[in-house]
């Protein structure tokens, strides 16, 4: 039994010198191996980008915006008079065109007629009763009342009076109140003219707000009118090119696809900036001709600005940093240069 634990312990020893043996064997093999290094192999890359030769030139600056049509002058049509409203010479429609002198509506005037020739007749009678009076103390201003008084009729519009040579004449003519009723006749007669309203201009209807056989009284509006001849552009600017738009500049005005073309002015420029957009609002009057402009569509304005010498176009991606820009120099090499970029 003993023998047979020393062999057990002699097996194990000189296994385990062995693994120590081969580890240390092994490790020195490995330390003394170089390792192999790889050469690697780098090539350059190039991109290919687009150039502009440099070229300078003279350059014309011109100023373009987009910009709103507005009616020159839109018109509230209001009733000064009290009635039924009575239709015109043309439909009293939104969108309907007239002409300057045509009647747009009318209002009932039977009843303003009738008082006007009652008033009339009650200043026949004052008149017809101081000829007698006149014919004994002014004789020589007889003749001309008398023609005067044939020639009165109510359905006509009341004559001038007789020129009044005499002061002792004039305060006769006032105690008998001639003329106080003429001149309240001559009043009635020219209310009696705004029971028909007539078109100022040639124009269209824009809106409409009372309806025909409506009663309207004093104030009521009744429609919205707008001049058709001319029309203008709002055109909202920014401050710092209201230098190139001064009143009176001649500037084109294009529709949107640019087949259109009218001369315009600008006649207006605003004196508050919005201040969502920071522009101004400038005014330019153009005059459509046979072409149809509605309100509301949007129109270009385009007015040439001073001319720039010895200057070339770049495009906005080419800029760095607002001043820097990219360049190609001699050997093709892309780099950034500083130069002095104007925003235009």
């Amino acid at each position: 039994m003993k023998n047979l634990m020393v062999r057990r312990s002699l097996i194990g020893t000189v296994l385990t010198l062995l693994i120590l043996g081969s580890g240390y064997a092994l490790m020195e093999k490995l330390g003394s191996r170089v390792p192999e290094v790889r050469q690697m192999s780098f090539q350059e890359s190039k991109k290919a980008v687009r150039v502009t030769p440099v070229e300078y030139k003279t350059r014309e600056l011109a100023l373009s915006s987009m910009g709103r049509v507005i009616p020159e002058r839109a018109t509230d049509l209001m009733a000064e008079v009290q009635g039924e409203m009575l239709p015109g010479d043309v439909p009293l429609k939104p969108g309907q065109r007239f002409g300057e002198g045509q009647v747009l509506f009318r209002i009932d005037d039977r009843e303003a007629k009738l008082a006007l020739y009652a008033q009339k007749s009650d200043f026949m009678t004052t008149l017809a009763g101081i000829l007698p009076d006149l014919k004994l103390d002014y004789p020589e201003a007889y003749p001309a009342w008398q023609a005067y008084f044939e020639s009165l009729q109510v359905d006509t519009p009341l004559p001038p009076l007789p020129e009044i040579t005499q002061p002792a004449e004039k305060v006769f003519l006032s105690s008998r109140n001639i003329l106080s009723q003429f001149y309240t006749l001559r009043s009635n007669e020219e209310r009696l003219t705004k029971y028909v309203v007539k078109a100022p201009f040639s124009g269209s209807i824009l809106e409409v707000l009372q309806d025909l056989s409506s009663i309207v009284s004093p104030g009521t509006r009744v429609a919205r009118i707008s001049r058709s001849a001319r029309m203008e552009l709002e055109v909202p600017i920014a401050r710092e090119d209201l230098d190139f738009l001064p009143r009176g500049t001649q500037v084109d005005v294009y529709s949107e696809d640019g087949n259109q073309r009218w001369t315009g002015q600008v006649t207006r420029i605003g004196a508050a900036m919005d201040p969502a957009t920071q522009s101004i609002n400038v005014y330019v009057s153009f005059q459509p001709g046979r072409t149809p402009v509605f309100e509301g569509q949007y129109l270009r304005m385009q007015v040439p600005g001073s001319r720039l010498r010895d200057v070339m176009e770049i495009p906005r991606n080419a800029i760095v940093n607002r001043n820097d820009l990219y360049v190609v120099n001699d050997s093709n090499r892309l780099r950034i240069a500083r130069g002095r970029i104007e925003k235009v």
